[in-house]
């Protein structure tokens, strides 16, 4: 699910209704997704849906089609990112990851952030 408006969040709302009705789905996930938004994304995911919840934040960056590039100044620090991991479990993810523009460093400061929480 990727949020980008109210009417994205309406629809994956309604696709997490479906997910949990499914006997096949086994998880909802989360992506592409700025990791200012995955705690309301979880909150509400967690109301219509009893089965674990993915994510797969991306770095906060936004890709200028335009000029083809990252925008690198409004993207996350993966302290920052990192930081927000364990709130997310509290409030209901299952599995935790990173999308575009993560890097092999966020997701070992993700690795040392979940041991704790075993």
């Amino acid at each position: 699910m990727e949020m980008q408006n109210q009417k994205n969040v309406d629809d994956d709302l309604e696709c997490a209704r479906i997910a949990d009705s499914c006997q096949k789905v086994v998880a909802v996930g989360i992506n592409r997704t700025p990791p200012r938004f995955i705690s309301c994304l979880i909150q509400s995911i967690r109301k219509v849906t009893t089965k674990p919840v993915l994510m797969y934040p991306n770095s906060g960056e936004t890709y200028d089609a335009e000029i083809k590039e990252w925008m690198k100044n409004i993207g996350v620090l993966d302290i920052d990112f990192v930081s927000c991991v364990n709130k997310w479990c509290d409030i209901g993810a299952s599995l935790v990851g990173g999308f575009c523009r993560t890097t092999p460093n966020t997701i070992r400061a993700i690795c040392r952030t979940l041991p704790s929480r075993a």
